[in-house]
């Protein structure tokens, strides 16, 4: 994992005019930067240690008070006389005893400076007048506090120095920028060596305590603290004085050995994939995470039946969904959906509605529901 670096703002925001209309063997030069406490500033939504910034205000508030050093970053246009034409570099002089005391308090303190740049040209009347109105990115990074440098291959010091050899006398360079210090995060790095427990758990079932039963006597184990954790309707099973908090199992008959491990995998990882999964697991998955309140699951469940096709649905199995969520409110538009397609696969008197073995088996079993879907087909054929 690449190293995390935390940052401050040493100077935000400021405003500097930097004279690019060089003549002859002129040299431009403004300072950048020079230490003041009340410039310093945090960075947006950065955490830090109380030691951290405690440190850093410290050696500002020690070296920024007079007599001050020269400028410890300048900016300066400076003549080449065998190219004849001006290049543009940043000078850094970091005061060493500052710069000494940061790498004494943080781990690789660096500086990084930023900003943007216009040309203005001022008329002879004192007015100002904007050159072409472009604004161009400047930016100085990873700049050692340590080493007295000239830094000339930045990025935006060609432009600058593009301008400073065409610009005619009385042009300027109108400069915003922040200067930032920055210093590595070495505790965000302990992270990279963790590992999924809860993956670790499910996969080799270490110190497994609890049972799932299936219909077929199958037994899958797991652990109580996991299903309490992910479901309240577990943990009121394990915690609530019923048997299964004794015996630590818990019948599951009305789901497969496939259905429960996908289940089991989404409460372990959070991790499940709809894609490839069959409308029978599906359905299965619907009714346990509705039964345990797993509520995330059910959305994602629910999400991926509402947008299958039309015709990835048989009539029985629009039929069973729909028997299945009719009274669920949470479950409504699937239920619309499911109707609907049972309405575009009845026609004429019904009869291949009749013919369903699912309904014949409704009508056997609750014909008042089986009674119900019927008005409701034909009130929605008169409309």
């Amino acid at each position: 994992m690449a190293p995390k670096f935390k940052q401050v703002y040493l100077l935000k925001d400021k405003q500097l005019g930097f004279d690019c209309s060089t003549q002859g063997e002129y040299q431009g030069v403004s300072s950048l930067f020079q230490p003041q406490l009340n410039s310093f500033e945090i960075y947006p939504n950065e955490k830090y240690e109380e030691k951290e910034t405690r440190d850093i205000k410290n050696a500002i508030d020690q070296y920024s008070k007079p007599p001050v050093d020269n400028s410890w970053l300048q900016l300066v246009a400076q003549y080449n006389k065998f190219s004849k034409s001006f290049e543009v570099m940043l000078k850094v002089n970091i005061n060493r005893s500052f710069a000494q005391k940061l790498c004494t308090d943080l781990v690789e303190p660096k500086l990084l400076v930023q900003g943007t740049f216009i040309y203005h040209r001022k008329r002879v009347n004192g007015s100002w007048q904007e050159g072409d109105g472009t604004s161009h990115i400047f930016r100085v990074i990873d700049i050692d506090m340590k080493k007295q440098q000239t830094i000339s291959d930045f990025e935006g010091a060609l432009k600058m120095a593009e301008i400073c050899n065409k610009a005619p006398e009385g042009t300027w360079l109108d400069l915003k920028y922040f200067v930032i210090l920055q210093w590595r995060d070495t505790k965000a790095e302990f992270p990279s060596v963790r590992v999924n427990v809860l993956e670790k758990l499910f996969d080799e079932k270490l110190l497994a305590d609890c049972s799932l039963i299936l219909s077929n006597g199958t037994e899958v184990k797991c652990h109580r603290n996991v299903l309490a954790a992910q479901s309240d309707v577990f943990h009121t099973m394990l915690t609530s004085g019923f048997s299964e908090s004794t015996s630590h199992k818990i019948e599951m008959t009305d789901v497969s050995e496939e259905g429960l491990s996908i289940f089991l995998t989404y409460l372990y990882t959070h991790k499940i994939n709809t894609m490839v999964m069959t409308l029978a697991i599906a359905v299965e998955l619907l009714q346990t995470s509705h039964k345990y309140n797993v509520s995330a699951l059910e959305s994602a469940i629910l999400e991926m039946l509402f947008h299958k096709p039309n015709n990835w649905y048989s009539l029985d199995s629009a039929l069973s969904l729909y028997f299945m969520t009719t009274n669920v409110t949470a479950h409504s538009l699937l239920c619309e959906k499911m109707f609907d397609i049972i309405k575009r696969n009845t026609y004429g008197n019904g009869q291949n509605l009749r013919s369903s073995a699912l309904f014949k088996e409704l009508e056997a079993n609750n014909p008042k529901e089986a009674m119900d879907l019927a008005f409701k087909l034909l009130e929605d054929a008169k409309i």
